[in-house]
């Protein structure tokens, strides 16, 4: 009987300790895609073809723009066209005209580009946290210019902690690189802050030549635990030496969560 009692409370403790670690494992469900349904899924539960780069990723090859992030996936096709006025990151899915890949920035159409496509050059990757790619029709949750598929680059948001970071690269045909970000949080307000400068001669430095500044910026502002509304404005300009013009574009995005 003595026996039968010590086996009971020893199987009592065992299943109690497997309880207990149980509860203490963290488990991890995978990266996280919206763009492919709108809705929140895990990318191997997505009924479409879809990829996701982190930043990690990013930082780990030492990519430079997001155009050149993209160009180890499958099915994707870059035109980088220096001498040609915003040509130089559009991006063809599974052979269709770039006019049938649609960009967005956040969930958010960046509208106009030259040849009814926007040039990827112009979203410093020092400010993308992630970027997530579906191959394929996706006409009927964003219209007919995502025929192709859509890109959806997710901007860095404020950081938990401080950070502060610059870098500067050289390449040849007189290429450089210059990128200044930080960003931090203090008590309900956060921030994180990207500078950008590049210049290059091209192929032909008297026809190619041009230079571009960036700016991207997120400022976030918690009303209560459940409630937070972040806004995210950026700014690009460039300029081609020989054509003696310039191209702007502001945006604005907005976000509340609640």
């Amino acid at each position: 009987m003595k026996v039968c009692k010590f086996l009971a409370v020893a199987i009592l403790l065992s299943l109690n300790s497997n309880q207990a670690k149980a509860q203490g494992k963290a488990f991890n469900l995978g990266e996280v895609i919206v763009t492919a349904t709108k809705t929140e899924h895990t990318l191997g539960d997505v009924p479409a073809e879809a990829e996701v780069i982190t930043k990690d990723e990013i930082k780990a090859k030492n990519i430079k723009t997001v155009q050149d992030a993209l160009m180890y996936l499958t099915g994707i096709k870059i035109n980088k066209n220096c001498g040609s006025w915003g040509d130089k990151g559009k991006i063809e899915i599974l052979g269709l005209d770039a006019k049938h890949t649609l960009i967005l920035v956040d969930g958010q159409r960046i509208l106009g580009g030259h040849a009814a496509a926007a040039d990827l050059q112009q979203i410093p990757i020092e400010a993308v946290e992630r970027i997530e790619v579906v191959k394929g029709p996706a006409s009927a949750l964003y219209g007919s210019d995502a025929a192709g598929g859509v890109i959806n680059v997710i901007t860095k948001s404020a950081p938990e902690k401080p950070t502060f970071s610059a870098s500067v690269s050289f390449g040849s045909r007189g290429t450089q690189i210059h990128e200044v970000n930080g960003g931090a949080k203090k008590d309900k307000f956060g921030c994180f802050l990207n500078y950008t400068y590049r210049e290059s001669e091209g192929v032909h430095k008297i026809t190619d030549q041009y230079r571009e500044n960036m700016f991207q910026a997120s400022f976030e502002y918690k009303f209560s635990p459940e409630s937070k509304l972040t806004l995210k404005p950026s700014y690009s300009e460039h300029r081609m030496k020989d054509e003696g013009r310039k191209q702007e574009r502001f945006s604005l995005n907005s976000i509340w969560e609640w």
